[in-house]
């Protein structure tokens, strides 16, 4: 089987000017490339699967502009002399190949390929050469409707056979009916949405997130967002459909993260959020979760958060466990919870988010005991001048627990009242 791959091509890559084709010889398959303008192909063969199969590079850059001066000035020797193709450097050698079939693509369509991320640029060509005119105009029109139409069978269940012959019937009715099609409320809002999407911006996961937005009936905030904001891109569309995230910024550091070159492909300003969120979860349960004005004051608090989990954890480690619990035990009925495996425990059996006290714990800011009569409860304490009172009392899944339960509890803290949290 390997024999088929041993070549004087190995690791390299080939232009055939006669037929239009790109050959790609690598260590573990061979690829080519059909004609690349109108009607674009691709097979592969695999040292596993030896017989050719069509399949859809995720790889392939599509550039922009005139190329033919970068061709030339690669198969110039220094002297102004053309060099044979066998003659130049490998790179060169790879790199040429690879343009002189670009080349032959329209500039006015490569460019409008170049808009979008490379993984797509293979599924928007094939959806442009195989859909003629209309799809150039609709991508024109609508970016983001466009890119549906190309890679429609990711949004259908189950996929369709034959997308682009799909899309092509979809381009000739109104685009409202296309929307409806993907799965989309199929509107005149949701075009205008998707208009403002930034082309760059553009992936499967994120507007598959976008459609479940803009078809739940109960977030009628979050269109009313998408509507008010000039562009969009990856940042923004991941932070609105994201109900934890929305609920931390406002227009303003939606309209600036909209400004903001950087998040539109996986977005670093989302990342910075989902961590500033967990950290605040973590060394902060109880505050009032922060809203964002601006990017500054969201990187301002993540410094702020990280400086104190590093005290944090050098006073965990300085300590060496959980600070000595400040109410006695009563016999088996109710005992307190002196380790961090057993605050993990706790949460796992109750069903509750106890285990994100921790620090808490280790702040003396509360305590947290195991009620095991007269019903199974989870019990946090927390200091109130020199007593020590009720924060919550809970049964699995956060239940609200019997009169009887919470009587007998409120009695054993009143026993042990005078004893300071100090």
């Amino acid at each position: 089987m390997k024999a088929e791959f041993v070549s004087p091509r190995f690791n390299n890559t080939v232009y055939q000017s006669e037929s239009g084709k790109l050959y790609q010889f690598k260590s573990n398959n061979i690829t080519v490339f059909s004609q690349s303008w109108p009607h674009p192909r691709a097979w592969i063969k695999t040292s596993r699967s030896p017989g050719w199969q069509n399949f859809r590079p995720s790889d392939l850059n599509i550039l922009g502009g005139d190329l033919r001066p970068e061709i030339t000035r690669l198969a110039t020797r220094d002297d102004g002399q053309l060099m044979f193709p066998f003659a130049l450097a490998r790179g060169s050698r790879l790199r040429t190949a690879h343009l002189r079939w670009l080349d032959s693509i329209p500039v006015d369509i490569r460019d409008r390929i170049a808009q979008f991320n490379v993984y797509h640029h293979w599924y928007i060509l094939s959806f442009l050469g195989r859909c003629g005119s209309s799809a150039v105009d609709m991508l024109d029109a609508n970016p983001a409707l466009a890119f549906l139409l190309a890679v429609n069978e990711q949004f259908r269940v189950p996929a369709v056979q034959r997308p682009l012959r799909a899309a092509r019937g979809l381009l000739e009715k109104n685009q409202n009916s296309a929307l409806k099609w993907l799965g989309f409320p199929g509107n005149k809002s949701t075009r205008r949405i998707l208009r403002k999407i930034k082309p760059g911006s553009l992936n499967v996961a994120v507007l598959k997130q976008l459609r479940d937005v803009l078809t739940a009936s109960t977030v009628t905030a979050s269109r009313k967002r998408l509507s008010h904001l000039k562009t969009l891109n990856d940042g923004i569309i991941r932070i609105i459909c994201d109900p934890d995230l929305s609920e931390m910024v406002t227009l303003s550091f939606l309209d600036e993260t909209g400004q903001n070159r950087k998040d539109e492909w996986y977005s670093p300003t989302v990342q910075c959020l989902i961590q500033t969120h967990q950290q605040w979860l973590k060394l902060r349960p109880r505050d009032r979760q922060p809203v964002f004005h601006c990017q500054k004051q969201l990187f301002d608090l993540q410094s702020e958060l990280a400086d104190e989990e590093v005290r944090i954890d050098e006073l965990m480690q300085g300590q060496g466990g959980f600070p000595e619990p400040p109410l006695p035990a009563d016999g088996d009925r109710i005992v307190p919870i002196g380790d961090e495996q057993s605050l993990t425990r706790e949460g796992r059996e109750q069903k509750n988010c106890v285990a994100d006290y921790q620090l808490e714990i280790f702040q003396r800011r509360c305590f947290i005991y195991s009620v095991n009569w007269p019903q199974r409860c989870t019990l946090s304490i927390v200091p109130n001048g020199n007593v020590w009172e009720v924060d919550q009392l809970k049964r699995a899944c956060n239940e609200r627990p019997s009169l009887p339960t919470r009587r007998y509890v409120a009695g054993w803290i009143k026993k042990h009242s005078l004893i300071s949290p100090i």
